[in-house]
């Protein structure tokens, strides 16, 4: 996992939670800055949660955002990957 402390510019976040909603921890990769990019990111630190916290994580409690250049969170990929939405007031 990695701590969004030490990193910079535009990542991909993924929230783990387990199906109770608590926190089990958090993913980030840098991206390109494209949407495309930030989508095929997702899947990747997806896959990586996944082989790490089965069967205690839950892919609809785990949310996966995307921060711009300056590390703002600015949107939201849904679980299946399918839909990349403009996170309302720049984020949660």
């Amino acid at each position: 996992m990695t701590s969004l402390r030490t990193t910079k510019g535009p990542m991909v976040v993924r929230e783990a939670r387990d199906f109770q909603g608590r926190r089990l921890g958090l993913y980030a990769r840098p991206y390109d800055g494209t949407l495309q990019d930030a989508v095929r990111v997702a899947e990747a630190i997806s896959k990586q949660m996944f082989a790490e916290l089965d069967p205690e994580v839950s892919n609809g409690e785990s949310l996966i955002f995307v921060t711009d250049v300056s590390g703002t969170p600015r949107w939201e990929v849904s679980p299946n990957f399918q839909m990349v939405e403009e996170m309302a007031g720049g984020g949660r």
